[in-house]
Order: C-alpha cells, then structure tokens, then sequence
C-alpha cells in the first residue's frame, strides 16, 4: 500500500516461524490453503493515476472470490491522499475548482473565493468519505447529518447541502463490461483507514469484499471510483475452492496499524471473537515504504506480493481458524528500515459451514422462590 491511515494500533512482538500452507497464488497457482480450500488463482494492479484501474481476471463461475481494494481519494498537487478540508457553513463551493488535498489553500486549485468542489468531513462520517460537490453552490447554515451511514456499502450515495449536492467518493467492483458484480458484499467495517507516515492525516480507503459464487464470463475485474478524480485504485483478488457458497458468509473482520514508524513488525486482529468452527482467516498487509513482507506464523502467504507483482510489496496471507469462539490475528515482519505498516483482516466461512455457536444470553434473571 502506497499510504494508509492509523486508526487502532495492534502492536504485538512476534517472530517470523515457517508453514506447512501456503505460497504464490498469483506466480504458482494453485495453492493449498488447508482444510479443503485451495486458492485457483490471484491477480493484482496498482493503479497510479487518476480514475479507474483494472486487472486481468479469469475465475471459474461459481469459484468464491476475495477481493481487496484500496484508493485515495484526493490527489493532491502537494502531497498524494492528502486530507481533504472539512465541510463549512454558508461557502460557496465550484466545480471549476479541482478536487485537491488540504494543505495547497483553502480554495483548491481555483482561482476566487469559493472552495474546491470536493471535501473531507470530519463529523458524522463513520465511512470516513470524501464527496464532491454535482453542482456549483452555497453550502447551508447547518451541517448536513449524518454524512455517511454504517454498513458503508449501503449509505447514501448523495448527501443534500443547502444549494449543493455532496456525491460520496467510494468505489464499485465491475467486470469488463463496466457491470458491476453484485455478488460483492464488503466486510463489516469496509472502508477503514490505515497507516501513513508520523503528523499526516490522509483519504486512503481500503476495502475487503467476499462473492460467494462468481458469475460466467469474467475477464478482467474493475475497481471504479465513484468520482474521476480519486486516483491509485488498486486491487488484489484471489479465486478459491473450498469457502462459502451461499448465505452470510463473512463472518467478522477487523483492522490494525503499528503506532510509529520505529518498527519492523504489525498485527491485527478480528474485532471479535469467530462465530464459527471453520473460518479462513484472510489479511491484507502492506507498509508505507512497501517492504517486502513475511507473514507471522501462524499466518502463510497466499499472494505474496515480491517484487514481480503490479502492487509492489504489499501481501496476501492467511490461516485456517479452525474453532469458534476465539480472536484470531495476523501479523507481518520486514528486514531493513523501520516503517509503519497496517493489515486489515475478514474472517470468511468454509464450505460447508451453517451452525453458528450461540452467544451466551444477556437477559437472564435469577429469583428465589421461598420454601
């Protein structure tokens, strides 16, 4: 990942041990994943420009796909995924003013007194998007509320402003017909923010999205910003056997970043315990300085992410969770400088798998009955 923002650091010394699963799903498909699954086959793409990005990507129909993708949503001409300028009252905003990041002036790349069309609000804004601005305007006098909605996949696509409409700058999966694959459904916490370098803030979103059963006729995958501007679309996907075919089948995920940039290892964990015997366990890793990573045991590679791939060195691993009720992780380690790196991870169920183990109750009260 070229940048990614800190929200929960999961900091946890470990060394790096070897495996018995894994490999290069993308260099040497197949790879035996464990437990029955196998990963067929993987394809990545770092995009480094504006707009949307795509990879050659040939899965079998009815083959379960994993999916990670990841964004900036400003491009700025100071520093790349910048923060955009939070929302003010009363301000007239213009189109003609480009989408740049905060910190070149107030007003964009404009020129007069109104704004750049695109900004970053701060409050209500769980999904932590950016939006850009359909129409020239005047924003109104009280704070659009809520700005986004959890579950991310279904909030708002448009947030109404005085006489502006905000569009969210998020993305869409699509085959090579520009279709988008409806079978997608995103993690729980999908997009997060992760890791950046010490005093920056920044708009880089990533995404971890599960299909159970890919249709026919995909050639080529498609990461499409919802806004032309959004640049680096990136993408890393994999075709498995072996998981989930029907029903809910992502179970938890859960996202995590090193404090500093004085370290050379990163773990995250679920955001909770597994609901279920049977998970894999599946992360997507990556550091600023893109280091090329080895996985944490017991974590293994499934796309490595070495030098011969399109996304630099950022990496795909994983681990089979094999009894609910416990909070997994996965974690990375590099050689060389210390850096600041940053995993998100969604825990997906095997074929196969439909009873959950229950929650214990929460309602429960105790009387006595005199004798």
């Amino acid at each position: 990942m070229k940048k990614l923002l800190l929200l929960f650091p999961f900091l946890f010394l470990f060394t790096h041990s070897a495996h018995a699963s894994g490999g290069d799903c993308e260099v040497s498909p197949p790879v035996t994943v464990g437990a029955g699954v196998t990963c067929v086959k993987a394809a990545s793409v770092f995009g480094n420009a504006e707009g949307t990005s795509s990879v050659l990507f040939s899965p079998t129909a009815g083959d379960q796909l994993i999916f990670f993708g990841y964004m900036c949503e400003f491009y700025g001409n100071v520093t790349e995924c910048n923060q955009g300028n939070d929302w003010a009252a009363s301000t007239a905003y213009s189109t003609a003013n480009t989408c740049v990041s905060k910190g070149s002036n107030s007003s964009g790349s404009g020129s007069g007194s109104a704004r750049s069309s695109c900004i970053q609000p701060v409050l209500n804004n769980p999904c932590n998007y950016a939006f850009a601005a359909q129409n020239s305007g005047t924003s109104g006098s009280t704070e659009p509320n809520p700005w986004s909605t959890k579950p991310c996949q279904s909030s708002p696509a448009t947030v109404s402003d005085g006489g502006i409409t905000w569009i969210a700058i998020t993305l869409s999966i699509q085959d090579q017909n520009g279709t988008v694959i409806s079978c997608f459904t995103w993690s729980p916490n999908s997009p997060v923010e992760l890791q950046v370098p010490p005093g920056v803030t920044a708009s880089y979103l990533n995404w971890a999205a599960y299909c159970p059963s890919a249709p026919a006729g995909i050639t080529s995958i498609q990461l499409v910003p919802s806004v032309a501007t959004a640049a680096q679309a990136s993408i890393m996907v994999q075709a498995y056997t072996g998981l989930c075919s029907t029903g809910t089948c992502i179970d938890k995920d859960g996202y995590g970043s090193s404090a500093t940039n004085t370290v050379n290892t990163v773990t995250a964990s679920l955001s909770g315990p597994t609901s279920y015997n049977n998970e894999l366990l599946v992360a997507l890793n990556g550091t600023v300085n893109d280091e090329p990573l080895l996985p944490i045991s017991p974590c293994f590679n499934i796309d490595p992410g070495s030098t011969e791939h399109a996304v630099d060195s950022n990496s795909v691993t994983g681990q089979i969770v094999t009894s609910a009720g416990t909070t997994p992780s996965c974690g990375v380690t590099w050689t060389g400088a210390a850096d600041e790196g940053g995993i998100l991870v969604m825990a997906v169920k095997m074929a196969g798998v439909s009873s959950q183990i229950p929650d214990p109750p929460t309602d429960l009260t105790a009387s006595v009955t005199a004798p």
